[in-house]
């Protein structure tokens, strides 16, 4: 059962690691007009606010410190890790489809919310919010 468990887990890790490893690749390839097509607010937010290298810095970092709190709460107690990391595993999978199979083009700035008014990206890239 133990090595069960350990074998879904790094698979989970594996799972997490291919993933932002793609998201990582999409955002350096595609730096020139991130901006305009980021649809996590706070993440257009903080490229706006330090730029795209710097935040891709952030990602990694990141990914870094999810890792050493997801191995050190496994090697705690492996079933809660296993009950943390599932989740965040199945998060990830559901990103990377959207990623690689999401239509190119249907988010951008231009695009009007329901009943017409601005949505949030219109209001966000808007001139008057610079």
């Amino acid at each position: 059962m133990k090595k069960v468990r350990n074998v879904l887990f790094v698979g989970c890790l594996g799972t997490i690691t291919l993933t932002a490893l793609l998201d990582l690749h999409l955002s350096l390839k595609y730096s020139e007009c991130l901006l305009i097509h980021e649809q996590n607010i706070l993440a257009a937010s903080l490229i706006r606010w330090i730029g795209v290298s710097p935040f891709t810095a952030l990602k990694v970092a990141g990914l870094i410190l999810a890792f050493l709190i997801l191995i050190a709460l496994y090697r705690y107690k492996a079933s809660t890790g296993l009950m943390v990391i599932l989740p965040v595993t199945v998060f990830q999978v559901w990103l990377a489809a959207h990623l690689l199979f999401a239509e190119p083009g249907i988010y951008d700035e231009s695009a009007v919310g329901p009943w017409g008014t601005p949505s949030v990206t219109e209001i966000i890239f808007s001139p008057a919010h610079e």
